[in-house]
């Protein structure tokens, strides 16, 4: 009853007892081990377990990492080849040296990281060195905190402080009879530095290994029978195991160098080469990794900052890496790094894009590599089987739920915040804003601590388009825009007579890798522009002859214009003069009758309408007539009335509109268009000369700005002839510019066509949109923006950037 009364919840008013703590009760002593044991002087550091900076002395277990070119800055990760599933056993680092850079005592930082640094912990086998897994390793850092892959906990797990000349001690408890079991422990000096902590479930049941990591340190690791700081209690060592609570991570290649490997992937940019990469790797572990993306993920694990890169310079091959700190940069640490790879026993794969498709950039590659390795080319080309495809499929079907779920999260979070808004006190707010933001990150938020929850999984699904798909769309290209349009034309496949011990195909045979390798690269030549592409003087030459054409036709036609405005103007001055003078000589007659008088003013009205009539067709400088004229029948497109026949009445549009030119209504629009027919016209003939590639005859339509403003240094902008789509502004010169299925482009007339033909196309057009007008389709009416006549002059304004006009995707 008693008991009883003791569990009863506190009456209103009262204060609940305080929950207390349980006395820590240290860990038992260890006994032998019955049965085999791990063998004596197996049990040590796999140094082909280690990142590339790592130094190993030859003798026992000395640690260092190297410093130079920008490595001191990286961290060094290592994992020891002894690992257990149960039991309890430890090992222990002596920090032999500390070196700080710049004499900063280890104060200094690099990014959110002390440089001088240092985590002890277990991984498995298959985690990161550098422990960014959380599911996958579990570690105290230098600063006490226990870390879960790069996720400290909120509180200091351990006490004291660690400096040179100590003695870490790491205690792994796997014993399921034991109160602390699952749990780790640290110890400083043989001296417990924290209560047991417990390695999470995601680590429970499986094999753990010792995982360090540091900078600018020395160390030494010992997982052998004599402690160099005995504990407490007696325990054993990972050198003690039972091989029943063990495994042993037997090094691939072993003491010798005989077997060392490298493997250089060849495959097509934005298919599948880094997915089929990341498959390889999980499988062959044995392999590490030589990549550009390698490089940043390790910069970035290591805290180094880097600057956003831009849309048009990001790519998967080689991604930009703009430190933030000055005194490291990309090129330095890749030097570093190939100084020391010949050096080590260990089996690389070479995941190089770009470098891995071009001869030259192969035979760079394996000039790295002395001759104690085998060079090793797997060609990923082709059709991937459906084991691959089944992959691929199963890893978009994952982005596209973990896309749902974060958009889901976001909403709820932004759901939230706006009714947290509505909250009176801004305190209250200010809570609601930070949890509604910690349970878009899959938080839970309590009073004592955070909790990490499931997200709520949503239904979703492939579509047809997506279960077509044979490779997996990334965020990013494989190469830049630009190293691929100046690269892919040169694309080919290792050969026999390069220096590859074997070539192995991974998903199609030699002959069909080729097939596709042409086809693809025909392919990509349709829509894909050339950067260095310059015009020819053939070019330059047609140019400068179609501008002083144009040119000069503008100007008679002005000339014309203006002779008529003229003659008109006089005209209609002489039949004033006469009919002043005739109303003079009608008031001195004043003996005139009505009659007489109604007569006179008619003489007068009759001598100004010869005058004034002509005068609304002499202003438009063209005979009532001239629309009969058929354009293709003007024999002289600069006096319409030398033409030989023509529909309607040619005798009466020859003696009306004489000395008229065909181009004699032609407005700013049909200048317009009329200059953009050849200009585009020519730039097809002298793309086709240019490039001198009977597989590249000719671009896709979204490439026409890009080329346009290559060769006559202007912009080609569908707003200048006020529409929104390059599509219509082609529609308006269909007739000399046929868009085929494909999308690419061709010219309909022979490079050597007259000039004349082009102003007899534009006056069709004109009569064409002329009729459309007076029949009441508004459509036909054309007012382009007035910029584009300087846009289309014969200045060369300074050409943009290859930024602009961006080509299709590939």
């Amino acid at each position: 009853m008693a008991e009883e009364e003791s569990n009863a919840a506190p009456a209103n008013g009262d204060v609940a007892p305080m929950e207390v703590e349980k006395p820590f009760v240290e860990e038992e002593d260890a006994t032998e081990a019955t049965g085999p044991v791990v063998k004596e002087g197996s049990c040590g550091i796999n140094i082909e377990d280690t990142t590339l900076n790592v130094l190993k002395s030859s003798a026992g277990n000395h640690i260092m990492a190297l410093a130079d070119g920008g490595l001191q800055y990286l961290l060094a990760g290592l994992r020891g080849n002894t690992g257990v599933k149960a039991g309890r056993y430890m090992y222990e680092v002596l920090i032999t040296e500390f070196r700080p850079l710049g004499g900063e005592g280890g104060r200094q930082l690099v990014g959110s990281k002390p440089m001088c640094y240092i985590s002890l912990g277990f991984s498995t086998s298959d985690a990161p060195l550098l422990q960014s897994d959380e599911s996958k390793s579990v570690s105290f850092d230098i600063g006490g905190y226990l870390r879960e892959g790069t996720k400290s906990r909120a509180k200091a797990a351990c006490t004291g402080k660690w400096s040179q000349g100590q003695v870490l001690g790491l205690l792994l408890n796997l014993d399921a009879t034991s109160p602390h079991a699952n749990t780790l422990s640290l110890f400083i000096d043989g001296v417990r530095a924290s209560k047991p902590q417990p390695i999470g479930e995601a680590l429970e049941g499986k094999v753990l290994y010792p995982s360090i990591m540091f900078r600018c340190m020395t160390l030494q690791a010992n997982f052998g029978k004599g402690q160099l700081r005995p504990l407490p209690f007696k325990c054993l060592t990972f050198a003690e195991a039972a091989l029943a609570d063990s495994e042993q991570q037997a090094p691939a290649l072993g003491s010798s160098s005989s077997g060392k490997e490298v493997l250089l992937p060849v495959g097509l940019p934005d298919e599948g080469t880094f997915d089929w990469l990341d498959t390889f790797l999980a499988a062959n572990r044995q392999y590490t990794e030589l990549s550009s993306r390698m490089l940043l993920s390790w910069a970035r694990s290591s805290g180094l900052d880097c600057r956003p890169a831009s849309p048009e310079e990001s790519n998967n091959d080689r991604p930009p890496m703009h430190f933030v700190r000055n005194d490291i940069h990309e090129n330095s640490l890749k030097e570093a790094i190939w100084s020391v790879v010949p050096m080590l026993n260990r089996s690389y794969v070479v995941m190089e894009v770009k470098e891995s498709l071009l001869d030259s950039g192969r035979k760079e590659l394996l000039e790295r590599f002395g001759s104690d390795f085998k060079k090793v080319a797997r060609v990923v080309v082709g059709e991937p089987p459906e084991a691959y495809r089944a992959e691929m499929q199963k890893l978009i079907l994952q982005d596209k739920q973990a896309a749902s779920e974060k958009a889901a999260a976001a909403a709820a979070a932004a759901a939230a915040v706006a009714a947290a808004r509505k909250l009176p006190d801004k305190a209250a707010f200010e809570e609601a804003r930070a949890k509604a933001q910690r349970a878009a990150e899959g938080k839970l938020v309590t009073q004592e601590n955070e909790k990490k929850i499931e997200p709520t999984k949503l239904a979703v699904s492939l579509t047809e388009e997506e279960k077509a798909l044979k490779f997996r769309r990334r965020k990013v290209h494989d190469l830049g825009e630009r190293a691929f349009a100046e690269t892919f034309t040169s694309f080919s496949l290792p050969k026999q007579e390069e220096e590859f011990h074997s070539i192995e195909y991974e998903w199609d045979p030699a002959e069909r890798c080729q097939d596709y390798l042409e086809k693809w690269i025909s392919t990509k030549k349709l829509t894909q522009r050339i950067e260095g592409l310059q015009p020819s003087e053939w070019f330059r030459e047609r140019k400068n002859r179609w501008a002083l054409k144009v040119a000069a036709w503008k100007k008679f036609q002005q000339d014309r214009r203006l002779s008529a405005k003229k003659a008109a103007f006089a005209k209609a001055k002489e039949g004033a003069a006469a009919g002043k003078e005739e109303a003079e000589k009608s008031e001195e007659d004043g003996n005139n009758n009505n009659n007489n008088a109604n007569n006179g003013e008619q003489s007068k009205n009759d001598s100004i309408s010869p005058s004034a009539a002509p005068q609304t067709k002499a202003a438009d400088g063209v005979a009532a007539s001239f629309e009969d004229l058929d354009p293709w029948l003007v024999t002289n497109i600069d006096d319409v009335s030398a033409t030989g026949g023509g529909v309607g009445d040619t005798a009466t549009a020859a003696s009306a509109a004489k000395g008229d030119p065909l181009y004699a209504k032609f407005e700013h629009e049909d200048w317009t268009l009329l200059s953009l027919r050849y200009e585009v016209h020519l730039l097809l003939h002298a793309f086709r000369r240019d490039v001198n590639d009977p597989t590249r005859p000719t671009f896709h339509k979204s490439h026409l700005p890009f080329y346009y403003q290559r060769y006559y240094g202007k912009v080609l902008s569908p707003k200048s002839f006020n529409v929104w789509s390059l599509d219509k502004v082609l529609e308006w010169i269909e007739d000399t510019v046929e868009v085929t299925a494909s999308g690419t482009l061709e010219a309909d007339l022979e490079e050597d066509t007259p000039l004349e033909c082009f102003v007899r196309l534009a006056e069709e057009h004109r009569r064409e949109r002329q009729l459309r007008v007076d029949m009441g389709d508004d459509s036909a009416y054309l007012k382009f923006v007035k910029v584009i006549s300087t846009a289309l002059s014969s200045n060369v304004p300074r050409p943009t950037s290859s930024k602009d006009h961006q080509g299709s995707a590939r």
